[in-house]
């Protein structure tokens, strides 16, 4: 045998030797790495049962509970085996089924949840607080979910008593500052005590002064509306009486039941004016509201007032903007025509020639309507007044105007019972605008 093939001889004996001592060496060592693997896992049992905190583990697919520790079985009152296999809302975790479902999805997604404070309700149907943490971590190459579930009852009563007492702490705070500042009002009150008494003794004399006013007021109104209610009543007796005269011809007969019937009404119009004022003041005012045709109602007042303008040789123009199609709102059509009929009735009294214009404009999500005359106008200072109660502008020979004073104050009542405005833009011999508008609404 040559020194070559001894070599290789050689070669492979130490190789082979190499090899059995390296599977023992494997072999203890994975002795080793069971034994510490053994006692790694005596360990974490060890610190699962003795643990403070609850500690439960979850399936990752299904969210079934495999292991609880007994920490978590004293904090909810379950038994081990009624806790296993259990989902975390049937073991009182949370207190409904999606809740728990919707929190097992984000914790699948995000791998991570917390609740910094979590009421859980015992079997016995006490709650506790508890702070729940839970986390996904492989184990074995595969996905387990690990609840931490730590008693915070005790922490929340020491929470609650601090903020108890930093409450009680600002409330006497509070009363000390309060007691401070009624000290200083009280001083205010009496160092400004003497400066009130004077300001109730002005506001006493201003209070005489529009009573004194208003009585002034009223006795003028009672006196013009004594007038007026005589006049149609002498009318009426008077002609009533030339009634029962003897020999009286047709056309007589005629003249003075016309004169009778045209007494009545006005009387009967100044009762209504009066019955009106009476009801508003008392609120029993009501609006009814209904579907009406405006351009039908603008058309009727002008065929009856055109008769009334023509004995006195007025023009009356009507102006409309809208299709009669598309005419029709809901309001009270009654109380429409009863505040034209007045602010007519006015424009006509005093106007001797020319043109009364009235009619409507649609302007957005409101109607506007207007009554325009070329009459004796009104004095800037008496537009404030001419809708008040009981009170008329002046003629320019500084007389009261005929008529009841009550027209335009009922006009306004009715307009603001219709959810509206109505306002005057007048001047002196050249004539008068009054203008009012009511919510607009379509026919529905």
């Amino acid at each position: 045998m040559d020194n070559s093939a001894s070599k290789n001889n050689k070669q492979v004996t130490v190789s082979s030797g190499d090899i059995s001592t390296k599977k023992t060496s494997d072999k203890n060592t994975a002795i080793q790495l069971d034994k510490k693997l053994k006692e790694s896992e005596i360990r974490y049992r060890r610190l699962f049962e003795t643990a403070k905190d609850g500690i439960l583990i979850l399936d990752f697919e299904t969210g079934n509970i495999l292991e609880a520790n007994p920490f978590i079985v004293n904090i909810i009152d379950h038994p081990l085996n009624e806790v296993i296999g259990k989902k975390l809302w049937e073991i009182g975790l949370f207190s409904n089924k999606e809740e728990s479902e919707q929190a097992f999805i984000e914790l699948k997604i995000n791998g991570y949840i917390r609740f910094e404070d979590m009421p859980i309700k015992r079997r016995n149907g006490h709650i506790v607080e508890v702070e729940f943490i839970s986390n996904v971590y492989l184990e074995n190459e595969s996905k387990v979910i690990q609840c931490n579930i730590r008693d915070i009852t005790k922490r929340k009563k020491a929470e609650n008593a601090l903020i108890q007492s930093e409450q009680n702490l600002k409330e006497q705070n509070s009363n000390y500052s309060n007691l401070n500042k009624e000290y200083a009002v009280l001083n205010d009150e009496l160092s400004n005590s003497i400066n009130r008494i004077q300001h109730i003794n002005n506001d006493l004399i201003i209070a005489k002064v529009k009573a004194e006013e208003s009585d002034q007021l009223k006795s003028a109104f009672l006196a013009n509306m004594s007038h007026e209610i005589r006049t149609p009543m002498n009318a009426i007796i008077g002609f009533s009486d030339f009634l029962l005269q003897p020999g009286l011809s047709q056309k007589e007969f005629d003249r003075y039941i016309q004169i009778i019937r045209a007494s009545s009404q006005q009387l009967l119009s100044i009762i209504s004016d009066i019955v009106d004022i009476s009801k508003i003041e008392a609120g029993q005012f009501s609006i009814i509201k209904e579907n009406v045709d405006i351009n039908n109602l603008m058309n009727e007042l002008l065929l009856i007032y055109k008769k009334i303008g023509g004995t006195k040789k007025l023009k009356l123009r009507l102006f409309t903007d809208r299709p009669d199609n598309l005419a029709q709102i809901k309001t009270d059509g009654n109380r429409i025509k009863q505040i034209f009929c007045n602010l007519l009735n006015n424009a006509i009294k005093f106007t001797k020639e020319g043109e009364i214009e009235f009619g409507y404009k649609t302007k957005a999500n409101f109607i506007e309507f207007y009554v325009k005359d070329h009459g004796i106008g009104i004095a800037q200072k008496d537009q404030v007044i001419v809708f008040e109660h009981f009170t008329q502008a002046k003629a320019a020979n500084g007389v009261l105007n005929s008529g009841n004073g009550l027209g335009l104050s009922i006009s306004k009542a009715l307009v603001e019972k219709l959810g509206g405005t109505i306002h005057v833009d007048s001047e002196l011999g050249i004539g008068s605008s009054f203008i009012f508008t009511i919510p607009y609404a379509n026919k529905t």
